[in-house]
């Protein structure tokens, strides 16, 4: 079980004191830890060597051309000639050894953060569109891709622009105005086009969303001959998300373009201000290649991070969406295993809210299902069923109140123990990509042997023995190579699995078969004859007639009944309406 109390060393401190000690589980303590820092320290030296053998080509031209050319010594020429490529090949080595310690940073990244993001995004329900680990995917697939470079080499900028103003001042300013320039379209890139690209990404998430979810109801869309419909929404809301991103992009190349010019045109400029210089022989013929190498050199990070400026605004967002969900993801403390509970529920002072709202579907009961106790949960459609449930399952928070199963708050107890004991069937079946056996055990490691009891101890072991290869029928995601009973067969089953002490299922025989109902009747009234209780949403007369007691939903209000007291409320209900 977990404790609820994430302790950190500014714990107990005053209000407004801030805290001594930075919190070890944010993404900044993270990149600063033992295992990161030497790599972004090796990602530094080899951008130092990198940015100091830029040098090579310049220092190589200005050579030739005020000594070599002045002299004709073919030596001179060979001599700086074999340096100048040792050197660059030098450089090769440094640019290959950065890209690949920014590609090991990546795979660090996600060793380190894949899993708890996706523990974190799995215990907190969120989409798979927008949870963390996409955020961390995109992020380690530019580091890999050497996408840090620009801002790696952006801090030895300077160090061109000083060189410039060695070779003459005239130069030096123009770099630096150059520079100035470049910044500014910097600045205004990400003020006109933050708006519009924020609005283009949730565009596109949108269109991106209907079209899983059009794809996911095919054959109803075709049964129902709603393809062209359909289609339409979907293109309609593609096109609203490519218009807005075309308007969004449109600024950007822009933009991008020119500062692309721009620096051509400072190039061009450099070498006609140096032959102007040369000309009043206020510096060398070799200087003027020399600064215009030197100026390319210098204006190239910022240039490229302009062009960038579309992926590092989406990156940014990234950054602090992972950088939000850090400090969770690794604060999740290691479970303590508790022993298997008592089988009794205690429900007390609870409230249920629909799910995302604040509206109160259920107001505050009490209950308590004590061994050998199946209590059914009736209503109409929207009263609460399906919410009650989830939240008696721990898989949804309640408004108020508590659950408890065997004394232990269900909520506060961790998922992957919790869940040993419990044997959830929603009423739409989730089965994973895998075999029916590894989807029943609910793939941990465990013997065959307690995968068939599993299914024979729900009644559902007929069906899944008729299935193509049995236990080892490969399942299709979202379970789409099975029928809706063979899902449902399955999903009992896996509910089952270890014989958990409490059950909770919802609308658990809505797609089998008389014959299969029969045997699942006799399933959950042979888990009740063993001292093990449930929770069980139904119409189903015949699961009822296998049930203790009715738990009644109705426009907000809930009741128990004995189950003689609300077959004889029925049989009045009908005598009436005859």
């Amino acid at each position: 079980m977990r404790g609820d109390q994430n302790r950190n060393s500014a714990a107990g401190a005053p209000s407004g004191t801030p805290p001594t000690t930075e919190d070890p589980r944010t993404l900044k303590s993270l990149l600063a830890g033992p295992g990161f820092q030497p790599r972004i320290a090796t990602a530094f030296g080899f951008t130092l060597a990198i940015n100091l053998l830029m040098l090579v080509s310049p220092l190589y031209m200005l050579q030739v051309y005020d000594r070599v050319l002045t002299s004709g010594s073919y030596e001179t020429l060979t001599v700086l000639s074999l340096i100048a490529v040792f050197l660059l090949g030098i450089y090769g080595a440094a640019e290959g050894g950065r890209k690949r310690t920014f590609a090991i940073l990546g795979a660090m990244l996600g060793e380190r953060l894949d899993k708890p993001l996706h523990t974190q995004a799995l215990h907190e329900g969120s989409n798979a569109k927008d949870h963390p680990g996409q955020s961390l995917s995109r992020l380690q697939a530019w580091l890999i891709n050497g996408g840090p470079a620009p801002l790696f080499d952006l801090p030895f900028a300077p160090l061109f622009f000083v060189l410039l103003f060695l070779v003459h001042p005239a130069l030096g300013t123009l770099a630096l105005v150059g520079a100035g320039l470049l910044i500014g379209l910097a600045i205004i890139q990400e003020t006109v086009t933050k708006a519009p690209l924020q609005a283009a990404s949730m565009q596109e998430g949108a269109a991106s969303q209907l079209a899983r979810q059009s794809l996911m109801s095919a054959p109803a869309v075709v049964g129902l001959g709603m393809v062209s419909a359909v289609t339409d929404r979907v293109m309609g809301a593609k096109r609203i998300g490519l218009t807005t991103s075309l308007a969004a992009s449109n600024t950007a190349g822009f933009i991008a373009s020119v500062s692309r010019a721009l620096r051509q045109i400072l190039q061009v400029g450099a070498l006609g201000l140096g032959a102007f210089l040369v000309l009043n022989q206020m510096i060398s013929p070799g200087s003027i290649v020399a600064g215009s190498i030197l100026l390319g050199r210098g204006l190239q990070p910022i240039d490229q991070i302009v062009n960038q400026w579309k992926q590092l605004v989406k990156l940014r967002d990234d950054w602090r969406q992972i950088e939000a969900a850090v400090p969770s993801a690794l604060g999740r403390e290691a479970p303590v295993a508790l022993p298997r509970p008592e089988a009794v529920l205690r429900v007390e002072n609870l409230s249920v809210s629909a799910p995302g709202e604040d509206r109160l579907l259920i107001p505050k009961f009490n209950l308590t299902v004590n061994p050998g106790e199946l209590i059914a949960v009736i209503g109409e459609s929207g009263a609460g069923k399906s919410s009650l449930l989830r939240v008696a399952a721990g898989i949804m928070p309640p408004a108020e109140g508590v659950v408890r199963l065997g004394g232990v708050d269900i909520h506060a107890w961790d998922p992957d123990d919790r869940g040993q004991h419990v044997g959830y069937m929603p009423q739409d079946i989730s089965l994973l990509s895998g075999t029916v056996r590894e989807n029943i055990a609910r793939f941990r490691s465990g013997a065959d042997e307690d995968v068939i009891a599993a299914a024979e101890r729900s009644g559902t072991a007929p069906v899944i023995s008729r299935l193509a290869k049995s236990f080892e029928t490969p399942i299709s995601a979202e379970g789409s190579s099975l029928s809706g009973g063979q899902r449902q067969a399955v999903g009992l089953a896996r509910a089952f699995f270890a014989s958990p002490p409490l059950l909770i299922l919802d609308e658990p025989t809505a797609a089998l078969d008389t014959n299969l109902v029969s045997e699942v009747v006799a399933a959950l009234t042979k888990h009740t004859d063993a001292g093990g209780i449930g929770l069980v949403a139904t119409h189903d007369v015949r699961v009822i007639n296998a049930c203790s007691s009715v738990l009644t939903l109705h426009r907000g209000k809930i009741s128990m009944l004995t189950k003689e007291a609300y077959f004889d409320e029925m049989r009045k209900g009908a005598a009436r309406a005859s």
